[in-house]
């Protein structure tokens, strides 16, 4: 080779390190943001319609340049999601039902990029409104994939024991009727049982003291669980144990088999399905119900028509030694039901996180929750208001009203509670307080808790744990049955024995250690430890 061979040879490969070079310094924290419209495309299983079409939509396309072309949410959610992975082809901006076990294939498939560096180059909101949650979010590489959506606290309770006000201004004091203390352990029973003593027959059919719609049987013995102050797991000196090594879980069930042995249980509790469960509730016959309390409003409306009294309220009943405001009858999990992630196929990174940014403000909350000052509410005195008319057609149907306006038909990057006015993101809130919802405030208030580090915790699927843990889980359930319909204090604790056994040798010391250890691995990443 001759030298002026090489020396051309040497000008060229220079030239391309240079132009390799210069390529490498436009990427990276050097990128210009994409300025100007864009449009994303997105995916929700609950939008149906058009974004753009509504006044709210119009507006945040107005402030912020984007708009969002939605895969319209039709058939099976989780097929569509598999099909995404399957094909590699991903819309930019994506929801991910929590619940769905799809989140950790999308993060596994690399299908979501990570956002942290995002997140504190472009969004000060995002850092501001999502605090502490923001750290919750990280996977266990330590990347933050999703924000997550309905997050925060959710003050409203829950669950609790529905009591038909009519009949337990019979047999109760005031005070207690109007929710201005809590029942009792042993109050309890003495109202069942006054109620029975009053009311054996109820229009020709034998009353029901207690009853449980069994079907749900998670708010049925969560409504007891919360009574005696139980959470997900029992915890002790930082370890976690199955619910039923709680010390106060062979107590609880007691006093439900106490209820039973007394006959003030309903004889079809374990069988009772929804439909059965609210005939008897609309039936008249019921005293009680261990329930959510939204769930009971059927029966209340239909028995208030000839008796405003005659409906079910919550009521917070507390078990012998146990504070009043350390009940659990409200878990509540601030992390939300869904993840909102920017797809790996996304050409606009840094717009859809500025574009997220804005929703996730007090200003961008307070559009997708309350809509426009002027249109769906006026500010009077600093106030935000609804007027009259607005509120005929909430009220008339606030699922059409939602569609039409936008109103709370976005809802991306959702914050649970009050905007910095002082007022509910959501407004319909401030106005829309039955008496049901209003009591439950009042006497279930202090019931709300976090239940976010006990979730995901359970061994890893297809583990001999896993299937452990199955069993276990079915064993409760088998035992509640057995424990609760015991004849006798003497066969409770004979059956109580056999519970304790059985679990024993399905290893539940071994499943209860992975379940700590990822309880401290998940505390640890959350900086709780």
């Amino acid at each position: 080779m001759t030298k002026m061979k090489t020396k051309k040879i040497i000008a060229i490969a220079s030239a391309v390190i240079l132009a390799v070079s210069s390529l490498a310094g436009c990427g990276g924290n050097n990128k210009k943001v994409e300025e100007g419209n864009i449009t994303l495309t997105a995916y929700d299983k609950n939008v149906t319609t058009s974004f753009g079409n509504d006044d709210v939509s119009s507006e945040i396309i107005k402030k912020t340049g984007v708009t969002l072309d939605y895969n319209q949410a039709s058939g099976d959610a989780k097929e569509k999601l598999n099909l995404m992975l399957a094909s590699n082809d991903y819309p930019d901006l994506i929801l991910i039902d929590r619940s769905s076990g799809m989140i950790d294939k999308f993060i596994s498939a690399k299908a979501l990029i990570p956002l942290e560096d995002l997140i504190e180059e472009y969004a000060p909101n995002i850092k501001e409104q999502y605090g502490e949650y923001l750290n919750r979010s990280k996977s266990e590489d330590g990347h933050i994939y999703g924000l997550p959506n309905w997050y925060g606290i959710d003050e409203e309770p829950v669950l609790a024991f529905m009591i038909r006000k009519d009949y337990l201004s019979e047999v109760a004091p005031e005070e207690v009727v109007n929710g201005d203390r809590p029942i009792t352990q042993s109050e309890f029973i003495e109202y069942l049982k006054a109620f029975k003593k009053k009311h054996p027959d109820i229009d020709g059919k034998t009353s029901i003291p207690l009853t449980m719609w069994s079907e749900n049987w998670g708010s049925a013995i969560g409504s007891f669980k919360g009574m005696f102050g139980m959470k997900t797991y029992a915890e002790k000196d930082g370890a976690l144990q199955l619910d039923f090594k709680d010390e106060n879980y062979k107590p609880m069930m007691k006093y439900i088999n106490q209820i039973k042995r007394e006959g003030l249980l309903d004889v079809e509790w374990a069988t009772n399905k929804e439909q059965l469960w609210k005939q008897k509730l609309t039936s008249g016959v019921v005293f009680a119900t261990p329930e959510a309390y939204w769930n009971t409003g059927e029966a209340s409306t239909i028995l208030s028509e000839s008796n405003e009294d005659a409906v079910y309220l919550p009521y917070k009943v507390v078990a012998d030694g146990v504070d009043p405001s350390k009940t659990t009858y409200s878990s509540r999990n601030p992390m939300g039901w869904d993840i909102v992630g920017i797809t790996s196929t996304n050409p606009y990174p840094e717009r859809t996180i500025e574009f997220l940014d804005f929703i996730a403000s007090d200003e961008g909350q307070k559009l997708i929750m309350s809509g426009i000052d002027g249109v769906n509410y006026t500010v009077k005195d600093g106030v935000r208001t609804i007027d009259e008319a607005t509120l005929d057609e909430m009220n008339t149907d606030i699922s059409a009203y939602s569609k039409k306006t936008g109103v709370r038909y976005w809802t991306i990057c959702v914050k649970n509670g009050d905007a910095k006015d002082g007022l509910p993101y959501y407004l319909y809130n401030a106005y829309n307080s039955d008496e049901t919802t209003a009591f439950a405030k009042k006497t279930m208030g202090d019931t709300v808790w976090d239940c976010s580090p006990y979730e995901d915790l359970t061994p890893v699927g297809g583990t001999v744990e896993a299937l452990n843990y199955k069993k276990l889980s079915d064993l409760s359930l088998e035992y509640s049955t057995k424990l609760i319909n015991a004849s006798s204090e003497e066969e409770f604790n004979t059956v109580w024995d056999s519970f304790m056994s059985e679990a024993e040798s399905l290893d539940e010391a071994n499943v209860e250690k992975i379940i700590t250890e990822n309880y401290q691995k998940k505390l640890k990443l959350w900086g709780m430890k």
